[in-house]
């Protein structure tokens, strides 16, 4: 025995606790490793094997009247990330691809092309040849933690305050050049621990809670989502996140922060970019954001990138009661100030948090 496979869902939360820990469990006694995998990856490859081709959509059920589901180019290629919905309030676009899953199959007046003939159900043998193929060809597998999805039921979240945008630091490459090792892509649940850390460094006063960042990716996700976090890897972890709300047509930079250690390399620019990359995707007529009026650096770059003065935030930012710029531009289609080389503040919260740098 040299490793030990296990789906960590999405799916119930008995289940996926019952399922994580003895695989856990077996890999502790065997002193083996433990490789998590998507449970819609592991019904596609099934799938696949079974025939499938094209693209196609694997969807569970979720109960509450809800589906887990992902959609594939191929039984080894996911496009997007797990979510949960209602059926009905799917896409078209979605409902009408061919399906497989128990959900699929629970919910066929909404998916209009099941294949029934199919797996429906994750089968293990499937999830170890999955696992087999990608220790071969050194694809990447999940945390041994469970993918809920949904957010705890009895779990008190915090409530977003209005107009919060947080960028810390020097930022004097352009566009990021003097990070080469850095990777921009989506903020999953598993990111949150250690974006926690780095959130608890450079906002001590008032970081943000678990609560919020669950609440945050949880409106990331799904046919009605309006946010979307993204963070900074490198080979050594996470170095910046940050994330973008949209409503009515407004996008707001809620956060903005880079580690210290990369604080003048363009990492910044790099992250608002990608938002404002976002913000035209989701049509946006206008970006806002606030910063320190005392960050005169962060306000250049911001200048850069098409922002302009608006208002005034009055005793914003706590403690020290400085006042918040509020800025804002009309996104194009793509960032102004992409290219641009940087010299302001790579994180500055816009929930009442102080600069740093």
């Amino acid at each position: 025995m040299t490793g030990i496979v296990v789906g960590v869902g999405p799916g119930p939360y008995t289940g996926l606790r019952v399922g994580i820990v003895t695989a856990a469990t077996f890999g502790a006694a065997l002193s083996v490793p433990v490789h998590g995998l998507c449970t819609l990856d592991g019904i596609a490859y099934a799938a696949g094997q079974a025939g499938l081709t094209g693209e196609f959509v694997v969807a569970t059920d979720a109960r509450r009247k809800e589906v887990y589901w992902a959609r594939y180019a191929d039984a080894r290629t996911r496009l997007t990330e797990p979510a949960v919905d209602r059926p009905a309030e799917l896409p078209e676009q979605i409902a009408s691809m061919p399906s497989v899953g128990a959900g699929a199959a629970l919910y066929s007046g909404v998916f209009t092309d099941v294949r029934e003939e199919l797996p429906q159900h994750q089968s293990a043998a499937a999830l170890a040849e999955l696992a087999a193929e990608k220790l071969r060809t050194g694809g990447e597998f999940l945390p041994d933690q469970p993918l809920y999805l949904r957010r705890p039921d009895a779990q008190v979240l915090s409530q977003l305050q209005g107009g919060h945008a947080q960028v810390t630091g020097t930022d004097n490459s352009p566009n990021g050049a003097g990070a080469p090792d850095v990777r921009i892509r989506e903020m999953r649940w598993w990111d949150i621990g250690p974006v926690l850390e780095l959130e608890r460094e450079l906002f001590p006063h008032d970081a943000w809670s678990k609560g919020l960042f669950w609440s945050e990716l949880a409106h990331a996700r799904g046919a009605n989502a309006n946010r979307r976090y993204v963070v900074a890897q490198t080979p050594d972890g996470i170095v910046g996140y940050a994330g973008l709300a949209v409503i009515d047509g407004t996008g707001d930079v809620q956060t903005i922060a880079v580690d210290q250690g990369y604080w003048g390399t363009g990492l910044g620019a790099r992250l608002l970019s990608e938002l404002l990359r976002t913000a035209t995707a989701f049509e946006c007529r206008e970006v806002l954001l606030e910063v320190r009026v005392d960050n005169t650096r962060a306000q250049r770059l911001y200048e850069r990138f098409g922002f302009e003065p608006v208002g005034i935030r009055r005793g914003y930012y706590q403690p020290g009661n400085v006042d918040a710029l509020v800025m804002r531009m009309i996104p194009a289609s793509e960032p102004s100030g992409a290219s641009a080389s940087s010299d302001a503040a790579d994180s500055e919260q816009g929930t009442p948090h102080g600069s740093q740098g």
